[in-house]
């Protein structure tokens, strides 16, 4: 099918460095592969082994399938995207599709037909500022050359299919994160990556990014700095559950957790019952000491004629109830880290709000991670 005729229409440049639109044209036929295996049942069982939480027979999303492999890209996206948006022709194989809901076998000839016209159609009759419905919109990676799409997901593989060079679309730029800015560590339990020194991130399937992320300027490390906390306490933390906002990027702050290694090492006031090491004796033991003490009461009236038993029964009586108290007396120094909780809980939030205001540290993540402003696109 021959391309239609889009005069005025540039075509959009998504030519980086040689290595890196060689590897970003690599990627996105990984893409590609997954999904072709996706339609089979044989196939899906392959491709569940990356994404396991796919459903079935399913190809991946776009943008899940560059936020798995490309580390902070899903972390520093809110503050990266560009509002501005242009009209371009998009190469065809350069955009990452999603045959979510039909794939070009699915289509007769008129159908196959009717579906491409529909795309010229809606993309004459948009404008930057407004899309139809059919009109398609990507985004484009500037700094990796790859084009995600978000609308006209299915047609992708169609134009591919066809071998029409081109797809007109609404476009809207995307940076990345500066390679200096990230290095990336592969590690016997798990492959990290760490943005600016201070965010880490887990890498899923390094094997499958690497060579984008290498031309891209990123090389992989083996050895942990010695700087750095020990990589046992961020994948702690990254594979702890989350109970809310669980659409948000799973990233751990290295000052964040340098602030609460030094809050827990902190030492408070504790009494018996705080300590997490201390095991006292279970209710009926203090019930046992309850019913004595009341006993040795009882004897002390008793025991009027003889006032040196008096004397021992009530020096006795004062000693076993100050067992009772003991528990209860804020007499020892204890660090935060070996309390039970909730005391625990309390004292780490109070050490960790005034070891905040001390610092004058930004920890506001987002901002901090996108202060790198991304690189112009060009069309022509």
């Amino acid at each position: 099918m021959q391309e239609a005729n889009m005069d005025g229409i540039a075509v959009l440049r998504t030519e980086c460095s040689p290595q890196v639109s060689a590897a970003a044209l690599e990627f996105v036929d990984i893409k590609n592969e997954l999904d072709r295996l996706s339609r089979s049942a044989a196939g899906a069982r392959i491709v569940a082994q990356c994404y396991p939480t796919d459903y079935p027979n399913q190809t991946i999303a776009p943008f899940d399938f560059i936020s798995t492999l490309l580390p902070f890209f899903k972390y520093c996206r809110p503050a990266s995207t560009r509002v501005r948006r242009y009209k371009a022709l998009v190469p065809t194989n350069m955009v990452i599709g999603d045959s979510w809901r039909w794939r070009p076998e699915h289509l007769n000839e008129t159908k196959r037909a009717k579906a491409i016209q529909t795309t010229y159609d809606a993309f004459a009759a948009s404008s930057p500022e407004h899309a139809k419905t059919e009109c398609p919109r990507y985004f484009f990676i500037v700094p990796l050359g790859i084009v995600a799409a978000h609308e006209a997901k299915n047609r992708v593989a169609l134009f591919r299919e066809l071998a029409i060079p081109h797809i007109p679309a609404l476009v809207s730029e995307e940076s990345y994160p500066a390679a200096d800015r990230i290095r990336i560590f592969s590690l016997p339990d798990a492959d990290l990556a760490v943005l600016d020194g201070r965010f880490v991130e887990r890498v899923q399937m390094l094997h499958l990014s690497t060579r984008l992320l290498n031309a891209y300027g990123i090389s992989v490390e083996t050895h942990w700095p010695e700087d750095y906390p020990e990589p046992a306490r961020f994948i702690c933390e990254l594979n702890r559950p989350r109970y809310h906002d669980v659409t948000s990027p799973i990233v751990a702050d290295m000052y964040q957790l340098n602030i609460d290694s030094q809050a827990e090492q902190f030492e408070v006031r504790a009494t018996l019952m705080e300590i997490e090491a201390a095991r006292l004796p279970g209710w009926s033991r203090w019930l046992q000491l309850a019913l004595f003490i009341l006993g040795l009461a009882f004897a002390l009236e008793f025991c009027k004629p003889w006032p040196n038993a008096r004397t021992f029964i009530a020096a006795l009586m004062g000693g076993l109830l100050m067992l009772f108290a003991i528990p209860v007396l804020p007499f020892l120094q204890c660090r935060i880290r070996d309390l039970r909780d909730p005391y625990r809980a309390t004292h780490l939030f109070d050490q960790k709000r005034n070891l905040r205001s001390n610092a004058h540290v930004n920890t506001a993540p987002i901002e901090h991670a996108t202060r790198a402003p991304a690189r112009s696109g060009k069309v022509g």
